[in-house]
């Protein structure tokens, strides 16, 4: 007699839940407890919370004749439950944000912007986790390994994308950090010049006469272009370039590009128009759907970044601050 895994509500929760199949040798060498067809955990909370889900399995003394008719039995070590875990996710909330992506592809998180606690993470597409208890066939797995839309694939902390104008905010940030007086107009023709390039912002025409509020409120491209420098520090200290240690595996820690990553990694020098995109949230810059989460919950809190967590009863951890603009 087996226990098997059974997820209700199958890829509404895959990429949060995990799922646990046969452990493999390497698992079985690394753990002594292990025995040949047990399962472990091989994603998402299952695998990260492995030692604690698990438990102990017990030991009965029996003894059969040559029929295999048990004559007697005895107790020697009695099994232990694995501790349970209360999830900090609001259902019904997890519910309506896959209800809004539909079938798009993308992600959706949602926090406490208090505690850090997340109350929704969603990744379309996903896949049932249930298949991996019962088993696939080989059509089946090469459907799913082989789909070009990855439903495996987290998106949530696995992919990283340029941040766009959410990054304004950051920029915001680090204007006011250095001085920048917020009521300071810069005119937005709809482009601006550097050398020979013509850098444009979304609006066909510009936005005219902006200061730091109006040119959040619509997001206007050129006022960043002319007031963005030196956002390599402030974008670090807001908790980009590092993961955010959120209770999942293999989780990215995006890319804040600077002069030397370049020089580095693609042995050019750093050109000044890429000043001018990474400062609108393009260019090379990478984020994750969490990391802006937690910029954005920070924004809320009073300025404190925290270690997210889908479990309910974990402490609230603070791990940074976001730097204090500079006072008059």
């Amino acid at each position: 007699t087996r226990t098997r895994r059974h997820y209700p509500y199958g890829p509404l929760l895959a990429h949060i839940l995990g799922y646990v199949a046969e452990a493999n040798e390497k698992e079985l060498a690394a753990d002594q407890a292990l025995s040949l067809g047990d399962t472990v955990g091989k994603q998402g909370l299952e695998l990260v919370l492995e030692p604690m889900l698990r438990g102990r399995k017990g030991l009965s003394k029996i003894m059969v004749d040559a029929r295999q008719r048990v004559l007697f039995r005895r107790m020697v070590e009695g099994p232990q439950s694995g501790t349970s875990i209360t999830l900090s996710l609001d259902l019904d909330l997890q519910k309506i944000a896959a209800e809004a992506l539909g079938d798009q592809a993308g992600s959706v998180v949602v926090l406490d912007p208090d505690t850090g606690k997340v109350l929704a993470l969603v990744t379309q597409p996903s896949y049932d986790n249930n298949s991996f208890t019962t088993g696939f066939s080989v059509k089946e797995w090469e459907e799913l390994s082989q789909d070009p839309r990855e439903p495996m694939q987290n998106r949530t902390i696995q992919s990283a994308y340029p941040p766009g104008s959410v990054w304004k905010l950051v920029m915001a940030e680090l204007l006011l950090k250095e001085g920048v007086n917020p009521k300071d107009r810069v005119v937005c023709t709809g482009e601006t010049t550097l050398g020979n390039r013509v850098f444009r912002c979304w609006r066909k025409g510009g936005h005219g006469a902006v200061d730091l509020t109006t040119a959040l409120v619509h997001s206007c491209d050129v006022y960043f272009y002319i007031m963005g420098e030196r956002i390599e520090a402030i974008a670090r200290a807001a908790g980009f370039g590092t993961p955010t240690g959120i209770n999942l595996p293999h989780e990215r820690s995006g890319l804040v590009p600077s002069k030397e990553w370049k020089l580095r990694a693609l042995n050019e020098p750093w050109q000044r128009g890429e000043t001018l995109n990474v400062s609108i949230g393009q260019g090379f810059t990478q984020v994750t759907s969490v990391q802006i989460a937690r910029y954005l919950a920070a924004l809320l809190n009073g300025g404190r970044l925290l270690k997210l967590s889908l479990l309910l009863d974990a402490p609230v951890e603070e791990v940074g601050k976001l730097p204090s603009p500079q006072k008059d």
